[in-house]
């Protein structure tokens, strides 16, 4: 049977995009399907980001402590908002540099919500796509306490905590 792909890959984060690349490079004709944004929770939202606050807060923490020393007198004033604005451009330039490497070894790739609907086909949305071998690479989601949902204001989740313009 003739298929549409080699590979199939539903979930673009670490192990996703890694896997459809590396698939690639061995010249597997690849397709990633991610929901979100490629590069998954981590480089969006977790693990990439929250380094670069926490770099921010090292250097907050490093005037603090030994500004004087070096010759600074100032009481320093942090902008919140902008330091959530850096972490979310470094996200976005990483984001970019996946979409660079698929593009570079020839990895297609669609967004929306992938669903395996027979052995070798899933649907995308209202189109069918059909691959040798199917990769699931889906990650996780977090998962709200039994009567405390998310509400985006006094309960958040991953995305708001770093989306926001002022410290809690």
């Amino acid at each position: 049977m003739a298929y549409d792909y080699d590979i199939l890959v539903i979930g673009g984060g670490p192990a996703g995009y890694a896997g459809a690349i590396r698939a690639a490079q061995l010249k597997k004709r690849v397709l990633c399907i991610e929901r979100d944004k490629l590069g998954g929770i981590c480089l969006n939202w977790g693990c990439i980001p929250t380094k670069a606050l926490l770099s921010n807060a090292h250097l907050v923490e490093l005037i603090k402590t030994h500004g004087k020393r070096f010759g600074y007198n100032g009481q320093g004033d942090w902008d919140f908002g902008q330091m959530i604005g850096r972490s979310r451009n470094i996200a976005g330039q990483l984001n970019k540099g996946i979409e660079g490497l698929f593009r570079k070894y020839k990895v297609a790739s669609k967004f929306g919500v992938a669903k395996v609907i027979a052995p070798h086909e899933v649907q995308v949305g209202d189109e069918k796509v059909t691959a040798e071998s199917i990769v699931i690479a889906t990650g996780v989601r977090p998962r709200p306490l039994p009567g405390a949902d998310f509400d985006g204001k006094v309960i958040i989740s991953y995305k708001e905590a770093m989306s926001l313009a002022k410290q809690p």
